[in-house]
This record gives C-alpha cells, structure tokens and sequence, in this order.
C-alpha cells in the first residue's frame, strides 16, 4: 500500500513538473502563437546590444529591457517575419485607455534584420484583445476597427513616427505620449507661421484628469494636437493616463493587461525612455526663440540632442522665464544630478531683438552642456572650470555659425558679436588676440539689437511685435 502511495505521488509530482515546464508551451498553444527560436532569439539579442547607443549597465540609467522568455513570432501584413518581444509596462488609471509596448524584430532565415520599440494605445479598444491584429498591420493606413494610436520608436526609445487612427482609417490627427508635472503650465508654441511669423498661444485642456493628491506630481497624459493650415498650433488636449507622486514609482503592469518587468530595475514610463526637455515659458517671444532653438539644425542642437536625447542617461532640461532676475543678468543657468534648469529674464530680453534671445538661449544651452561634462578629482570633486572661458576659446565660432543658420541673413561680422555677448570678463576678450575695435564692435553691436538701442545709433535685427 505504501508502495502504491509512493509511486500514485511520484507520478503526480512528474506530471506537475511536466505541466509547469510545458507551461509556456501550453498558454501559446492556447493562445495560438507560435514561439520564436533560440536561434531568433540569440539573433536578436546581439542585434539589439549591437545597436544600442550605450552600455546596458550604466549607472543612472533606466533602459527599457525586453521580456524574452515571453517572445512569439507572427507574420505581418507586408509577409515580413516578426519576432515579438513583450516590454516591461506601467499601470494605466485611466479606463478609457489600453496601452501595450513591445521590441519588433524583423527576422530573415532567422536573422534580425531591424529592430523597433512599438507602443499601441487603444481608446475605448481593447489593445489586449487585439495584438496580433495591431502588431502585424502597424505599419498599414488601415486597422480593422481600431481606435487609437501607434508610436514607433528605434531600439534606444527614441521616438521615429506615430499615426492615430479612427474607425481602422489613419487619420491626419497627431499625439504623442507626454510626461508633465501636474502644476506646469505646459506652454505650447507651434512652429512660425507661414504668414504671420508667429502663432497665437496655447493652453492645454485637461481631459479626465483626477484631483492629484500630492505636489509636484508628475503626469503622464496623451497630447492630441490640431493644427492649422499653417502649421500653428490650434488646440492641444491632454489625456491623462497615470501620475507618480515625489518619492514613488508607478507599478508595473497595467489594467487593460501586461507583462510585468523581469529585471527588477524601475523601468522608463511611456513615450521614449531617456532624457526629457520641458518647456514651461510665458513670454510669446521668448517661446518662439526657445522653440528656434530646439528645432534649428546646427552643431549647438547637435550636442543638446547628444547629451540630453541620445546619452541614455536620465537628465532633465528644465527652460522657463523668470521676472526676478537682475536687468543685466539675461540669463542663468544651474545644474545638479543630471538636471539642468535655464532661466531666462522675462523683464528685459522681450526688448531684445530676435537674434539677440536667441543667442542668449544658445548661451545658456552651453552653460548646461559644459555642466553635464564635469570631471572629478582623485577626492571625487567636481572640477568646476570657467564655463564663460572654456565659451569663449572653444564655442564663439559653434554659436556663430548656429546663429546663421537659424537667421540666414544675420551676417557673419553680426553673428560674431552677438556670440561674444556675455563674453566681455573673459581672458581671451580682453587679450591682445582681439583689437579694441574688435571689442567696441562687439559691444555696440549686442547694445543697437535693442528696441531702445544707445541714443544716437539704430536698432539692429528683426524683433518680435506680439501685442501682450
């Protein structure tokens, strides 16, 4: 008898064993999906490490990690092969909304050839229900009775294309998943106008957002933007999804159902892991230069994206107007722990001339790059030099050339000096590599792009007329 039990036991505990080993092969079979190769696999993971843009293991960084014990393949609508790895998720309050993200890999005879990070988010559409439907016709103008959007992003989270659909037609509408703190006022400037050479102001509406019961929460919402023909900004809505509170992290996994993260480490929210540049400036005019900034193609942008969008660290560029700093102080710049906060004078630069803003917002944006580059010592000190003297050795001719390339018609003599402005304490300004001509040029030339220039002299550059 004893026997019998022992050997009634020993099949149970095999068959147990059996089920929780075959478990995964089960939930596929149920859920008819057919599981990637270890062969995929492995191809896919040296293709992924292969073209991150950093190490997986640096320190302060939060790296979106695939889920691969939980892969499967699929055929996408173009007949391409599709590996499928699930990303770690993050709860969704909002009941209105499904989010899902995954790593899509496109394989060839079981090579990868190409890597993305999609997010799939469902209004009112059950993102769950649908993923195989969803994954393999993304990249289609149409999706059978899909309500929402598809954002598509390279393997280092950073964001490629989106397309928002209605009824499973793509329409023209376009949002982005956007993180915010819960007391910003989110100003917005849209692109220069076509006609007017500026676009009106735009305060967001808050759509199903919660009382937050806690300061500086931090909110993650869906931006939906309507332009006009002009490319202006008409309205933007934002959608909320979930908030994180000071000291907390938003809880993996989500109500519209998930993976759950597998590597223990907190992972980025949605909308592209990485580094975040928020805008919270009043003054139209001081906007547009900020907004010139950002968007003119130059080295100076060049490096804020190598720094701030592409570095794989979390930093934080913070820009905002302020009405409580000297009248000779246009702007000032601080950094700690991967945070870099501008501010700018919102007394005196809307006197300025255009190119005058934005060469002090180019200035600042030097300050905050300079920041991000400090060294130790052996004792682990930061070795602070003098950022307006490394400026003026290393980056006149950089600001120069990016004041041109965003006023194509500012002179280079102009440009030049308008890059000198703030400069004029440094060693090289005062040293015999420049000519006292070369020194009053300059400062008459920063003081004339003025609305009141010196009595006598004209005003120089273009200037913004907004009425306030």
């Amino acid at each position: 008898m004893k026997k019998n039990a022992l050997l009634g036991l020993t099949v149970l505990v095999s068959l147990c064993l059996m089920l929780f080993a075959c478990r995964k092969d089960i939930r596929n079979y149920i859920e008819n999906k057919t599981e990637g190769s270890s062969v995929q696999l492995e191809s896919a993971k040296i293709w992924r490490l292969q073209n991150l843009a950093y190490g997986e293991n640096l320190k302060n960084t939060s790296i979106l990690k695939p889920i691969w014990s939980d892969s499967w393949t699929i055929r996408s609508s173009k007949g391409h092969q599709l590996l499928i790895v699930p990303a770690p998720e993050h709860y969704v309050r909002n009941k209105d909304l499904s989010i899902r993200r995954f790593f899509v890999f496109r394989t060839e005879h079981d090579e990868t050839v190409s890597g993305q990070i999609v997010e799939l988010l469902g209004r009112k559409f059950n993102v769950e229900e649908n993923l195989d439907n969803l994954l393999a016709n993304y990249e289609e103008t149409k999706i059978t009775n899909f309500n929402g959007s598809v954002y598509v992003y390279d393997i280092n989270y950073q964001k490629v294309r989106s397309a928002t659909y209605l009824k499973g037609q793509k329409t023209e509408s376009f949002s982005s998943i956007v993180s915010a703190r819960a007391d910003n006022k989110s100003f917005s400037v849209a692109r220069p106008s076509s006609t007017n050479g500026l676009c009106a102001t735009v305060y967001p509406i808050k759509n199903g957002w919660p009382l937050i019961p806690c300061d500086n929460a931090q909110v993650i919402s869906i931006a939906d933007y309507t332009y006009d023909s002009y490319g202006c900004i008409l309205r933007i809505t934002l959608t909320y999804v979930n908030h994180t509170c000071p000291g907390q992290s938003t809880s993996p996994g989500t109500s519209s159902g998930s993976a759950s993260s597998s590597s223990g480490t907190t992972s980025p929210e949605y909308g592209g892991g990485g580094s975040t540049i928020n805008v919270d400036v009043s003054n139209i005019c001081i906007a547009y230069q900020v907004t010139h900034a950002l968007e003119a193609n130059n080295a100076i942008k060049d490096m804020l994206e190598q720094e701030f969008l592409f570095s794989g660290l979390d930093r934080t560029l913070n820009i905002s107007d302020v009405n409580n700093l000297a009248d000779t102080v246009m702007g000032n710049t601080n950094g700690y722990n991967n945070t870099i906060n501008i501010t700018l004078n919102e007394n005196k630069l809307p006197g300025r001339s255009n190119e005058y803003i934005l060469a002090t917002v180019y200035h600042e944006i030097l300050h905050g790059y300079m920041d991000l580059k400090l060294t130790k010592d052996s004792q682990g000190r930061f070795i602070v030099p003098n950022d307006h003297n490394t400026m003026a050795t290393s980056y006149v001719a950089t600001m120069t050339g990016a004041l041109q390339t965003a006023f194509p018609s500012l002179s280079t003599n102009e440009a030049w000096a308008l890059a000198w402005g703030g400069l004029e304490n440094t060693t090289l300004f005062n040293s015999n590599l420049l000519t006292d001509t070369q020194r009053a040029d300059i400062k008459a030339i920063n003081s004339r792009h003025s609305k009141t220039p010196p009595s006598g002299t004209t005003a120089m550059g273009t200037f913004c007329n907004y009425n306030f």
